[in-house]
């Protein structure tokens, strides 16, 4: 009898999330990560608050419906530090390609050149 009545207070939220792996809170208790299946809520309004280290927290006041399905996606944007620091490393990695290229290129002058000279 009561989980019959609590499943007419009840509604579903699904909830999507742009970064896999982001802690998902409602109301400020931890229910889990993305992506999860479909959450059952009391009916009402409910914080939903989705955190991701190296983005920024994203939080957003949702109405549950009872016995309906309320849908939700929240994206997260990555801070500024995180940009910064995969901005030094896309940097570096382009460095150190191109000091390859310019190796390669060079040993391959030098091998023709030694080819030529011993011709």
């Amino acid at each position: 009898m009561v989980r019959d009545v609590l499943s007419l207070r009840s509604g579903a939220l699904v909830l999507t999330v742009s970064e896999e792996g982001a802690t998902i809170k409602v109301d400020e208790r931890t229910v889990g990560t993305s992506p999860m299946e479909a959450l059952t809520l009391a009916g009402g309004m409910h914080e939903i608050e989705v955190e991701k280290e190296g983005f920024i927290v994203q939080k957003k006041d949702v109405q549950v419906e009872p016995r309906g399905e309320t849908v939700l996606h929240m994206s997260l944007i990555p801070s500024q530090d995180f940009l910064n620091a995969y901005r030094e490393e896309a940097r570096s990695a382009r460095m150190l390609a191109w000091t390859g290229i310019g190796l390669g290129a060079a040993g391959l002058l030098a091998g023709g050149g030694l080819w030529f000279y011993a011709d």
